[in-house]
C-alpha cells in the first residue's frame, strides 16, 4: 500500500483566451473548436482530487440539458454533503476513504471531511479549471477582473474524492488502493476523461495505481491526463510517466500583476509583480531580507526566525534548482480559500485564488481533450492524445525558441515535452 504527501494543491479569467478557445473567429470557414464542440457538450469529466464545493457558481447548471441517459454515477451522502449538491453539472461525487482508515490515518475532523466535500481548494479548482461554468465579474481583489470559465464550460463533472487531510501526520494524504478504488468507479459510472492532479514518487508502473488504473480506463475508451508533479530538474522527478498516460507539466501565461511600493522617503517608486491589492498598505513597512545566509535568502521551510520577520515584508530569492518549470498563474474559484494575510489573525477574504503548479495544467488539458471528444466522438483516447502532441506549439509566442525558466536558454523537448498545447490545431485534423 502506498501513499502520497500532496505538492501543491482555480477557473480562470485568462487562460482559455490565451489558448485561443475564446476567440470567435473563422478558421477554414468553420467555427474554432469552443463552438464546434459545443463547449464540451455533455462529456463528462471525472476529477479524482481532494473533493469539491458544490455551492460555488463555477458549478451551476443555468441552461443545461438533462444528465445523460448513459450516465451511472451517483451523489453520496456524507459530512454536510447530500444529495441535493449535485445538479446537472456536477452529476456525480463519491469519496474514497477506506484504504486511508486501514492505513491507520485518521481523517481531521476540523481540516477536512469524510465525504466528497473540498476542505483545502485543490479539487474544487482542478474541476472549475477543467469544466467551470461561466462567473462574470470575478477577479482576486481588483486583479485580473473578467468573466471566469473552465475550459469546456458546457461539459459535466464528477468528483471522486480520494485526497483527505490526515491528522496524524498533517498534510493531504491518500493511499494507492483509494485511488485506485476511484479509478474503477469511474470507468463503471461512464466517465468520458480522467483528471489526476496527484501522483506516486518514484513508483514502478506495475506498482503504480494511477498507471494501473488508467490502462484499464484507456482499454474503455476514456482519456486520462495527470499532472507532471511540480519538482526537478534531476532525473527521476517527474510523477505520471506511463506511455499510455498523457502527462502535463506547467507553463507562463500572458499576463502580469503589477503592483508599486514606494520606499524610504518617497524619492523611489519600485514597480513589481504582487498579488496583494496596491493600496492595502498604505503606511511604511520595513523590509527583511535574508542577506548572507543563502538557506535564508531563498526563504527555505524552517529557514526563517519569527521574531526577525514579524510584521515586515519578507524578499525571498528565486533559486533555478527549485523547480522544471516557472509555473503558470491560474485564477479560480476555492473554498474561503482566496485570501491575503495583512497580520497575525487579520486577512482579506475573496472567492476566487490565483494558484500555480502543474495541479493546474492537468485540467487545462482534461477539458480540452473534452472539447475535442465531442467534436470527433469516433475518435480514441490514443488519437485524442496523438493530435494533442503532434499538434503542440514548439515555438512561444512571440515565434521564438522556449525558453526553460530553471537555465534562461532555449529549452529542448527534455525541458518542455512535445511543446505548448494549442487546442485549435488538434481539431482541424481529419
Amino acid at each position: 500500500m502506498s501513499r502520497y504527501a500532496s505538492t501543491s494543491l482555480a477557473e480562470e479569467t485568462s487562460q482559455p483566451s490565451s489558448l485561443q478557445l475564446e476567440a470567435k473567429a473563422l478558421l477554414d470557414n468553420e467555427w474554432w473548436i469552443s463552438y464546434t464542440s459545443k463547449f464540451g457538450d455533455d462529456i463528462i469529466i471525472g476529477v479524482l482530487d481532494s473533493g469539491i464545493w458544490p455551492e460555488s457558481e463555477s458549478f451551476n447548471d443555468r441552461n443545461m440539458p438533462p444528465v445523460p441517459q448513459r450516465w451511472q454515477g451517483m451523489c453520496e451522502t456524507g459530512t454536510e454533503f447530500n444529495t441535493s449538491h449535485c445538479n446537472k453539472k456536477l452529476i456525480g461525487a463519491r469519496k474514497f476513504s477506506q484504504g486511508m482508515k486501514q492505513y491507520r490515518l485518521n481523517i481531521s475532523n476540523t481540516n477536512d471531511y469524510d465525504s466528497p466535500r473540498d476542505f483545502l481548494g485543490h479539487g474544487t479548482h482542478t474541476s472549475s479549471t477543467a469544466a467551470g461554468s461561466r462567473v462574470q465579474n470575478a477577479n482576486y481583489f481588483g486583479y485580473a477582473e473578467g468573466t471566469a470559465t473552465g475550459m469546456a464550460p458546457s461539459a459535466r463533472l464528477a468528483m471522486y474524492k480520494v485526497g483527505f487531510y490526515s491528522k496524524d501526520i498533517r498534510v493531504i494524504d491518500a493511499v494507492a488502493t483509494d485511488v485506485l478504488a476511484g479509478m474503477d468507479q469511474a470507468i463503471e459510472d461512464g466517465v468520458d476523461i480522467m483528471s489526476l492532479s496527484l501522483g506516486f514518487k518514484e513508483t514502478p508502473f506495475f506498482k503504480n495505481p494511477i498507471a494501473i488504473g488508467a490502462f484499464a480506463a484507456l482499454k474503455k475508451g476514456i482519456f486520462v491526463t495527470c499532472s507532471a508533479g511540480n519538482s526537478g530538474p534531476h532525473g527521476y522527478t517527474m510523477f505520471n510517466g506511463a506511455p499510455w498516460l498523457t502527462t502535463v507539466g506547467a507553463g507562463t501565461v500572458d499576463r502580469e500583476l503589477g503592483a508599486r511600493v514606494t520606499l524610504g522617503d518617497g524619492d523611489i517608486t519600485v514597480t513589481g509583480i504582487s498579488m496583494y491589492p496596491e493600496n492595502l498598505f498604505i503606511s511604511r513597512i520595513p523590509l527583511y531580507f535574508g542577506h548572507g545566509n543563502r538557506r535564508k535568502e531563498l526563504c527555505d521551510w524552517n529557514s526563517l526566525d519569527s521574531k526577525d520577520v514579524a510584521g515586515k515584508f519578507v524578499f525571498c530569492d528565486y533559486d533555478n534548482e527549485s523547480s522544471v518549470f516557472r509555473s503558470e498563474d491560474i485564477y479560480a474559484w476555492v473554498p474561503n480559500r482566496g485570501f491575503a494575510p495583512i497580520r497575525d489573525h487579520d486577512y482579506l477574504l475573496t472567492d476566487y485564488a490565483l494558484v500555480s503548479g502543474t495541479s493546474m495544467s492537468c485540467p487545462h488539458t482534461a477539458g480540452v481533450a473534452a472539447l475535442l471528444k465531442a467534436t470527433h466522438r469516433d475518435w480514441s483516447s490514443a488519437a485524442i492524445r496523438s493530435a494533442m502532441m503532434t499538434t503542440a506549439d514548439v515555438t512561444d509566442n512571440a515565434n521564438g525558441r522556449i525558453i526553460d525558466m530553471t537555465t534562461a536558454v532555449a529549452g529542448t523537448p527534455l525541458d518542455f515535452g512535445a511543446g505548448h498545447l494549442n487546442p485549435n490545431k488538434p481539431w482541424t485534423l481529419d
